[in-house]
């Protein structure tokens, strides 16, 4: 943490990648990636990675739930 402190004045050596907010992508699809651009806090990234995956489960449950909306849509339309 002092490298990180010292030589980057404590702003985080890590390059972050995202799909954009609100983006339908396939299940199976990254929505992250975390990559350190300095060697020596090669660890940082994994540390990162980790608590950015918590965001996962709200968006894993809003997912399911825009899914339903529109299974539940559909049949609204056929039933009336």
């Amino acid at each position: 943490w002092e490298l990180i402190l010292r030589e980057y004045d404590g702003h985080l050596p890590l390059v972050v990648r995202a799909v954009p907010e609100g983006a339908v992508v396939a299940a199976s699809s990254l929505l992250f990636t975390v990559e350190s651009t300095d060697a020596r806090c090669a660890w940082l990234a994994g540390c990162v990675e980790a608590l950015l995956a918590q965001v996962w489960a709200p968006i894993a449950a809003c997912t399911r739930a825009r899914e339903m909306r529109g299974i539940l849509a559909t049949a609204l339309q056929q039933t009336g």
